[in-house]
C-alpha cells in the first residue's frame, strides 16, 4: 500500500506538473516577444540613438555599448541549455 500511496502522489504531482509547463510555455512566448522587439531595436535604431546620446536627458542602460549584445546573447545560452535539457528528456 505504501508504494501505490508513493506512486498516487507522484501521479498528483505530474498533474500539477503538465499545469506548469503550460504556464511557462506562455512565458517562454513572452520572452521571445521581448528578445524580438530588443533586438528589432539594435538592429534598427540602436546606433541612432547610441551616437545621440550625449543629446539625451539621462543616460539609458540601453545605450551601453554591450547591455543589449550581452543579454540577447545569454537568452540565446540559456534557451540552448533548454533544449538540450527538453531533448534528453524525450
Amino acid at each position: 500500500m505504501k508504494r501505490l500511496q508513493e506512486i498516487e502522489k507522484l501521479l498528483f504531482e505530474c498533474e500539477k506538473d503538465a499545469k506548469r509547463l503550460e504556464i511557462i510555455k506562455k512565458e517562454l512566448e513572452q520572452i521571445e516577444l521581448n528578445r524580438k522587439r530588443l533586438d528589432e531595436y539594435y538592429e534598427n535604431d540602436y546606433m541612432k540613438d547610441f551616437d545621440n546620446a550625449e543629446n539625451l536627458d539621462r543616460p539609458y542602460a540601453m545605450l551601453d555599448e554591450d547591455s543589449i549584445w550581452n543579454v540577447l546573447t545569454d537568452e540565446y545560452q540559456r534557451k540552448i541549455e533548454i533544449i538540450k535539457f527538453l531533448v534528453k528528456s524525450i
